[in-house]
């Protein structure tokens, strides 16, 4: 199983629990970006997945990623300049097409792509990209209730066709 774009990959634990997958990998293209503390992202991902089996946390643009995954998970992938700026990201980082393809490159047959976006617009955006790249919709789902303000979470699975 694949996480791209885990931050600091806190969330670890919860992805262990819920898919129970053989093997976890985070991989975060700004791994090392140091917090106002002194720490780096990855020196958080280390905290956080110490007491998990089969789990890593790798530095490296997903898009340039070539393992094999049953399940890929993205939450809040890039795809609007607008969010990549918020981020405080270089523009270069948005790649959507490549990003899509290499998801879609990366599943093994009958693989699983679960990802979150920020709103309708946001996910139909990204729903695009998807469908360009092969991708073929399982199922999606607008959560409602938000624990932040921001816009509802659309959650979308995806399958390789």
């Amino acid at each position: 199983m694949h996480d791209l774009g885990s931050s600091n990959f806190w969330y670890a634990p919860v992805l262990h629990i819920f898919f129970r997958p053989s093997m976890l990998t985070g991989v975060e293209v700004e791994g090392h970006r140091i917090y106002i503390n002194g720490y780096s992202r990855i020196d958080y991902a280390r905290g956080y997945i110490q007491d998990l089996p089969d789990t890593q946390f790798v530095i490296e643009d997903y898009a340039r990623y070539h393992q094999r995954a049953d399940v890929v998970t993205a939450w809040y992938p890039f795809v609007t300049a607008n969010l990549v700026l918020a981020w405080r990201m270089p523009l270069s980082v948005l790649t959507p097409h490549v990003l899509f393809s290499r998801v879609a490159e990366t599943l093994s047959p009958h693989g699983l792509f679960v990802m979150v976006n920020q709103g309708r617009e946001e996910a139909t955006i990204a729903a695009c990209w998807c469908t360009k790249v092969g991708l073929v919709r399982y199922g999606s789902c607008e959560l409602k209730a938000t624990v932040r303000p921001r816009l509802p979470a659309v959650v979308s699975c995806w399958m390789r066709s």
